[in-house]
């Protein structure tokens, strides 16, 4: 008891200093690591700033050289007007003075304090005569601009013409230093920012303010964002002179202690690893002394349970020492051999309980074989035990080598004396079921379903490879392969039906097919379902081949469908023409059932009528031929007559005695009505045929539709025919009409049909897109009255429709009978009303077609320019009077022509890629060029289509030769103002001087004659220029 305490104790004195090792050097790295991570912070955090303050430095400098920029054009203005005064046309000034890339919405010009004009004027003249004093703030900003004589900028502010913006003003002074006015510019706020890429977004790395001070509340005042945003965060702040603005830059991603924690992360998990490991260090030997004792104790337990192994598995392990002789069994191997656990085996004697001489033999053999060759072996020899037990046993044995030598063999023997009876016991009723497989025409097999419901053969018969082209060792190694024959069509059915045999243990008979080297047969399956005690499912039973059985019934239910649903009658008699079957055709065919007539005798049922033949001369041919083929007329149940095609055949046996007959009747009723209805449609579709041609050929419907009426009344063998057409006012009016020469015809009594009836009429053919009724079916009313009148029975009117409205009506009357149109009438009227319909829409259509191209044709005929139109291939295809005056050649010598060759030289290098660019890029080209054909000058439009080109010409050459003029008179007048500046100014300016010197020079240098000769040589040589001057004026002129 005092041991354990006392060891408790040291384990617990252990363990605690471990821990708190651990702790002091986790605590030693916590620190280090954190002051670590704070001066990096520190760091970072100055880099943040320095970055911050020179985006703020940066945007400055970047607004102040925008706003620099554009201060040329205050001092551009300001001295234009100190120097010429206030400009005629302010507008056009300012306009010149703006550079193209500027930023500048508008500029305003003042006379002292009060706005004068505005440049544009249209969208900001409100701002004219604005008093800036008016507006305490603009007059204490205008001061500032005039104590610094320089532009400065107020703003951001609320603009009378709307908008926000800034306002510069640069003041501008007389000589005497008075103050005369501004020259000003405005420029739009969001212009400037967006110029100095300042804007305010998420997706942005910065955010800015823009701030100034309210020159009358002294107020900072912001723009752009809030002071409230930039509170609690890291910003720089810059001054822009110019304006007295101060620009703030912030970092949207504010940069704070917190956000170093990955860093500070890693301190404490670094620190936690390194006391972590020095604990886990510090207490290793005990952890190690206590996995010792704990092996220990499992070694024992896992002895002992390789004890109760081995003797489950009746395994028993041994040793061959070589170095010392000595021979080592387990105790289950003392078992099997049945000698006592004390028992110590001989080296000398290692085989002495081995069976036989030929077993001992080859134990010796595998042990020298094992050492020769360096490799395991394994046996299975039979032994008679101490107890004079015969048993079977498998050795395993294996060498040992240490460094070349052998030292020892060890190995396992188990005992296996049940497998390999059983095994044999096996061998012999494998060898029985091959017999009895061999004797019987099928396949035996045994099919398992485990509790997983997994399908594998345990047994198959050799003759698997004769049914199903698998030898027994295929569908062993794969069972799929069998299931893999199995038609795609009965492979579900099969799994049903085996699923229903297990769940109900029924008996398990199921008909399939299978494919077999690309042929389908037929196995019939029959096996008996059995449970074993873990759930699993065995079937024992047979396969057989049934594919010629199949295929007979096959074929006989074939014959049998076939004879039963052929619509010819098929009766066989006996010898003595006994009624001996009647299939359904025969029933249709003459209505008698088979009950009925089946035993009766043929003639008493079937009353035949031939065509021109005696009777007892065709009965005597037909006993003698054996047969008879022809049409006949036979009476049906009801006493009706059939018209038959008959063919009849005797049946006679080897010595030709009769056994009975076979007759096939085919009722050829409806083949003559067929051939008969197809020649009615023939003439319908000729009928048909011939108006379409007509309406083709004559643009004139309508008197094509009246020399057609007689062909369509006679080919549908009706008694009249009216064509009315509908009048402005919606009567019908009689337009055309046609009778047969034996009806009554009174047209006259209906010339007009009034809206009335005509609206009723349109009603009644809406429902079904026509009207077709016997006259007494119709309800009472105006409609049903004027077909009384007229005596017709019954009536077809369909209606003719142009564009989808109502135009006229087509009336087919019957005076004769109550007539059911058929659907070949139906259709063949709708057909002509349609193509009718058809007609008049594009005669309709044709003459606006013209119309519009008269039209077209008037329109360009008239225009003052030339035009042609020409196709992708460069042909003519259009070509315009003005064209014909202007190339000097006719339409019908061009048209259809190409203009390469014609109009323009095949060389052409002006025109022809103008032309060539319009028609493949597709867009429209303008030019001038010189045509030299005619000597004249062409403007030409170009326009493409889908077709090919439009150009339209104009004769430009007059205003040509004019420009040549006015440049000519240019010239002219530059060379007279030249003459006036220099040839004029030379004896001009002698002459004054002359005459500014003339009392000194005559009393010192020179005579008074030689002074006016001076004066007169000076005389001429103006009045030469100023002959030369009148000479030019007047070419000019």
């Amino acid at each position: 008891m005092f041991k354990f305490l006392h060891s408790q104790l040291f384990r617990y004195k252990s363990e605690s200093s471990s821990a708190l090792y651990g702790i002091i050097v986790f605590l030693f790295f916590l620190v280090i690591t954190q002051i670590v991570c704070y001066q990096k912070y520190l760091f970072t955090l100055t880099q943040k700033n320095n970055e911050i303050v020179k985006i703020a430095e940066d945007k400055k400098n970047v607004i102040q050289s925008i706003l620099l920029e554009n201060i040329s054009v205050n001092r551009s203005l300001a001295y234009i007007i100190k120097t010429y005064g206030k400009p005629k046309d302010f507008n056009q000034t300012a306009k010149s003075l703006i550079p193209y890339d500027n930023i500048i919405d508008l500029i305003e010009l003042t006379d002292k304090f009060i706005i004068t004009d505005v440049y544009p004027y249209e969208a900001n003249k409100k701002v004219i005569n604005y008093n800036l004093f008016s507006d305490e703030a603009h007059k204490l900003e205008a001061l500032k601009a005039i104590n610094k004589n320089d532009l400065y900028f107020e703003g951001p502010i609320e603009l009378i013409q709307g908008g926000v913006g800034i306002v510069g003003r640069y003041p501008f002074f007389d000589s005497n230093k008075k103050f005369l006015g501004f020259t000003v510019v405005v420029i739009k706020l969001k212009k400037l920012l967006d110029a100095a890429n300042i804007t305010n977004q998420k997706e942005n790395q910065y955010w800015f303010a823009l701030s100034k001070d309210n020159p009358v509340t002294n107020k900072e005042e912001f723009f752009l964002s809030k002071k409230s945003e930039f509170e609690n965060s890291i910003y720089a702040r810059v001054n822009i002179e110019l304006g007295d603005w101060k620009l703030y830059v912030k970092s949207q991603k504010n940069f704070t202690y917190s956000s170093t924690w990955p860093n500070i992360l890693f301190g404490v998990l670094f620190s936690l690893l390194c006391g972590f490991l020095v604990w886990l260090i510090l207490r290793q030997p005990e952890r190690l002394g206590n996995l010792v004792r704990k092996k220990v104790v499992e070694l024992k337990r896992h002895q002992y349970l390789l004890y109760q192994t081995q003797k489950l598995a009746k395994i028993g392990s041994w040793e061959i020492d070589i170095l010392n002789k000595k021979v080592i069994w387990s105790d289950t191997l003392k078992d099997i051999h049945e000698v006592p656990l004390e028992y110590e085996p001989q080296y000398d004697y290692l085989t002495e309980f081995y069976s036989h001489s030929q077993n001992k033999e080859a134990i010796k053999d595998f042990f020298i074989n094992a050492f020769s060759n360096k490799t395991h072996f394994n046996t299975q020899l039979e032994i008679v035990t101490n107890k004079n037990t015969k048993k079977w046993v498998y050795v395993i044995g294996e060498p040992v080598f240490e460094n070349g030598l052998l030292v020892k063999y060890i190995g396992s023997t188990q005992d296996v004396t049940s497998e390999k009876n059983a095994s044999q016991k096996h061998q012999n009723l494998s060898q029985q079921l091959k017999e009895i497989g061999a004797s019987i025409p099928g396949v035996i097999y045994q099919l398992k379903r485990d509790h997983n419901k997994q399908l594998s053969f345990e047994y198959i018969s050799d003759s698997s490879f004769t049914f199903f082209g698998l030898y027994p060792s295929e569908i062993y190694s794969d069972d799929q392969k069998f299931f893999s024959i199995i038609h795609p069509d009965d492979k579900i059915l099969f799994f049903d039906e085996l699923n229903n045999s297990a769940k109900e243990l029924r008996q398990y008979n199921f008909t399939f097919r299978i494919l077999k080297n690309q042929e389908t047969l037929w196995i019939n399956l029959n096996a008996k379902p059995s449970l074993n005690a873990i759930g699993d499912t065995f079937w024992n039973g047979t396969f057989m081949d049934v594919t010629t059985v199949q295929n007979a019934e096959m074929e006989i239910s074939y014959l049998a469908g076939l004879l039963e649903n052929i619509t010819d009658a098929i009766i066989s008699t006996d010898e003595n023409f006994v009624i001996k079957s009647w299939n359904k055709g025969a029933e249709v065919i003459y209505g008698w059932q088979a009950k009925e007539v089946i035993g009766r005798k043929f003639q008493m049922v079937m009353k035949t009528k031939y065509y021109a033949v005696d009777r007892k001369n065709l009965k005597k041919d037909f006993l003698n031929e054996g047969g008879f083929i022809g049409e006949v007329i036979q009476l049906n149940k009801k006493g009706e007559s059939v018209e038959i095609l008959m063919s009849s055949v005797l049946l006679k046996n080897k010595q030709g005695n009769i056994t009975g007959s076979v007759t096939i009747n085919k009722n050829i009723e409806d083949i003559k009505k067929s051939k008969k209805d197809s020649v009615y449609k023939t003439n319908l579709i000729s009928v048909i045929n011939k108006f379409n041609n007509d309406l083709i050929q004559n643009s004139n419907w309508l008197k094509v539709l009246g020399n057609s009426l007689e062909t369509i009344g006679e080919t549908i063998q009706i008694s009249r025919i009216f064509y009315y057409q509908l009048s402005c006012n919606n009567d019908a009016l009689e337009i055309l009409n046609w009778a047969t020469e034996d009806v009554k015809r009174s047209f006259n009594e209906y010339k007009i049909i009034p809206s009335k009836v005509v609206s009723e009429l349109i009603n009644l053919m809406d429902k079904k897109s026509y009207l077709n009724d016997f006259t007494e079916n119709l309800e009472n009313g105006a409609i049903k009255e004027i077909l009384q009148n007229k005596s017709i029975k019954s009536a077809l009117i369909f209606p003719i429709k142009v564009n989808e409205s109502n135009f006229g009506f087509l009336c087919i009357e019957d005076v004769f009978k109550q007539r059911e149109f058929s659907d070949d009438d139906i259709a063949f009227v709708k057909t002509i009303c349609d193509n009718l319909s058809t007609a008049i829409e594009k005669s309709d259509y044709l003459k606006k077609l013209k119309f519009a191209f008269d039209e077209k044709n008037s329109i360009l005929e008239s225009i003052g320019d030339a035009f042609f139109a020409v196709d992708k291939n460069w042909n003519i295809n259009y070509f315009n009077k003005v064209a014909e005056r202007l190339f000097k050649i006719s339409k019908t010598e061009i048209i259809n022509k190409n203009i390469w060759g014609n109009l323009f030289d095949e060389n052409e290098t002006i025109f022809y890629p103008h032309f060539k660019v319009a028609l493949e890029k597709n867009h429209s080209i303008h030019f001038e060029a010189y045509y030299e054909k005619q000597d004249i000058w062409m403007e030409v439009s170009v326009y493409p289509s889908e077709v090919g080109l439009s150009i339209y010409l104009k004769d430009i050459t007059e205003r040509i030769n004019y420009v040549k003029a006015i440049e000519k008179q240019n010239q002219n007048l530059k060379e007279i103002s030249w003459m006036q500046s220099h040839v004029v100014r030379a004896p001009l300016a002698r002459l004054m001087g002359l005459i500014n010197i003339k009392d000194i020079i005559i009393d010192d240098e020179m005579t008074e004659e030689e002074f006016y000769n001076l004066i007169m040589k000076s005389a001429n040589e103006l009045d030469t220029a100023i002959k030369e001057i009148t000479n030019k004026t007047q070419i000019v002129n």
